[in-house]
């Protein structure tokens, strides 16, 4: 029985680290898409004024880079964040499809434990989730 249970332990403590690095690889994909759609919004932006003044449109184009540089290190910025987020977010998926298989392997463990327990020690273990349950419906009833 202490093996199951370990095995149970070690199941349930993969599952929540997974669970943790899916929660932040996930945060990490929205914040840059986030800066990946602000860099956007600054160029859409740079264009405009561009258009809008001649000057600022020679300023950037000649004294910063020369166009055929600052096009390129652009279109590559963006075309690189996009695969990045793609890249990221199949993690993402891979992921979540392995906790999903981890949660079936909890359920098999946890039934070989109620299989493996003594019965009336279940019987004991069932009566006292039943009270539990029963205030807690209650307490919500009341509320």
């Amino acid at each position: 029985m202490s093996h199951i249970s370990q095995v149970y332990r070690d199941l349930n403590t993969k599952e929540l680290q997974l669970e943790q690095q899916i929660k932040s690889k996930g945060q990490m994909v929205l914040y840059f898409k986030f800066f990946q759609r602000a860099f956007v919004v600054i160029l859409c932006a740079v264009a405009l004024i561009s258009y809008k003044s001649s000057s600022f449109f020679y300023y950037i184009s000649q004294e910063m880079m020369p166009p055929h540089i600052s096009l390129f290190i652009v279109t590559t910025a963006l075309v690189a964040s996009h695969y990045y987020i793609e890249f990221e977010l199949k993690q993402v998926i891979r992921m979540e499809e392995k906790r999903k298989e981890l949660q079936g392997q909890l359920k098999d463990a946890e039934k070989l434990l109620v299989n493996k327990m003594d019965p009336q020690l279940l019987e004991t273990v069932k009566k006292v989730m039943r009270l539990e349950m029963k205030g807690e419906i209650d307490a919500m009833r009341n509320n």
